[in-house]
């Protein structure tokens, strides 16, 4: 998956085109403003990329949206871990339109007071609807058991309280820090990847030159508990084993064994569900970061079997670091993760992501041989990564802890 790189004064930019598929993907990409929240600051960010769409280079809400349609699309913000942006799809005769909307939204977002508030009530709303997701708000607290006091164990969305104490004033410097941070700018679709680079050169005059995403200290790791009662008819018990950071090779087998673990025809699936009915959904995956990463497990179960089921969970990640795996279910784990990165990239959106995340990390070069380095997975990579990575001991642990009856 090479892409063409094209280092500008204010900004680095990347394409690659997909043939045949019709349409363009344009997106920019800022470092380094989540993971410089705060507890008092949470989900600033998010704020900044939804209050950018209510008005933005003289243009309001209706005329922002108005003109994406024109071009075929809409304006998709987008927070994660390391970066927030706004991307869009479009006809291929209009990216250079694209890219320039995307600019706008990036360095002419006017934040009017009244609109900030209007936008801080909904996000805070979101904030509170979020705890009711079963899956990944156990899964984002035991971050939070794992990284305290760390950006990384922050809600994207902030809490409710942290969202209804930011003020339009700190949302300008909020911007404004946005503003003085070298962007990664990235188009895939069906066009020469000379005339995408060539549109994302609106990005040239951008006035940082510096990248958000410096060289911070990892965050210490705590092997912290929590738990809170709910009205609901299940628990959800989530778990987190401290593991090497983006960039280390181990990231292969980690995703390995993600196949291996989850899914209909993973042994978590097959042992705890299938054949001791603990679980109603279990599920493990690699939460990979700049400064550190985590292995993420995650089950949830009746309320009176929570005990056995989490006894259950380590019983197999433990097998699996002790007795490793055979040669078949090697195989079929290695290609099940293959396979899932071809599926992902058939759509230019996710391309895009993948570049620009790729950029950050300084993995480039690695993306068109990520599918080979995944069949060529060793049972050895994999068991020396879980010895390292699966101990009880050193775990995180979050549960939601349902009373046997929904509310």
């Amino acid at each position: 998956m090479a892409a063409s790189v094209r280092p500008l004064a204010g900004a680095d930019v990347l394409a690659r085109q997909k043939p045949g598929c019709g349409l363009v993907t344009v997106g920019a990409f800022f470092p380094g403003l989540p993971d410089r929240e705060t507890d008092a600051t949470a989900g600033i960010t998010w704020l900044l990329a939804r209050a950018a769409l209510r008005r933005a280079g003289g243009m309001d809400a209706e005329a922002l949206a108005e003109r994406a349609e024109r071009l075929g699309g809409s304006v998709a913000p987008g927070v994660g871990a390391e970066t927030v942006g706004w991307s869009i799809t479009v006809r291929p005769d209009a990216i250079g339109d694209a890219v320039g909307l995307i600019r706008t939204l990036a360095a002419d977002a006017e934040l009017l007071p009244d609109e900030v508030v209007l936008e801080r009530d909904l996000l805070a709303d979101d904030a509170a609807r979020a705890r009711d997701d079963m899956f990944r708000y156990p899964m984002q607290q035991v971050l939070g058991q794992a990284f305290p006091g760390d950006p990384y164990g922050l809600p994207t969305l902030g809490t409710p309280e942290s969202v209804r104490s930011l003020t339009p004033e700190r949302l300008l410097a909020w911007a404004e820090r946005l503003r003085e941070t070298r962007p990664i700018a990235v188009a895939v679709g069906d066009a020469p990847e000379e005339a995408l680079l060539d549109a994302l050169g609106a990005f040239k005059a951008w006035p940082a030159g510096t990248n958000g995403a410096g060289a911070s200290a990892p965050p210490a790791w705590a092997a912290g508990r929590g738990n809170e009662r709910r009205g609901k008819a299940q628990s959800a018990l989530a778990m987190a084993f401290s593991a090497p950071p983006r960039s280390e090779p181990e990231r292969y087998p980690l995703r390995v064994i993600a196949s291996l673990l989850s899914g209909l025809a993973g042994r978590l699936f097959e042992e705890l569900r299938e054949r001791r009915a603990l679980a109603y959904t279990v599920h493990v995956q690699p939460w990979l970061r700049r400064r550190a990463s985590a292995m993420l497990a995650y089950i949830a179960t009746s309320p009176d079997r929570e005990p056995e089921a989490r006894d259950a969970m380590l019983a197999e990640l433990e097998r699996l670091s002790r007795d490793g795996l055979g040669p078949d279910e090697l195989q079929r784990a290695r290609n099940y993760a293959a396979g899932q990165v071809a599926i992902r990239r058939q759509h230019a959106a996710v391309i895009m992501s993948e570049l620009a995340d790729a950029w950050l990390h300084g993995t480039l070069e690695e993306l068109d041989q990520e599918e080979d380095r995944l069949r060529a997975v060793t049972a050895e990579a994999v068991s020396a990564v879980a010895r390292r990575v699966f101990v009880p001991a050193e775990r995180a642990e979050y549960v939601v802890r349902g009373t046997g009856r929904a509310r």
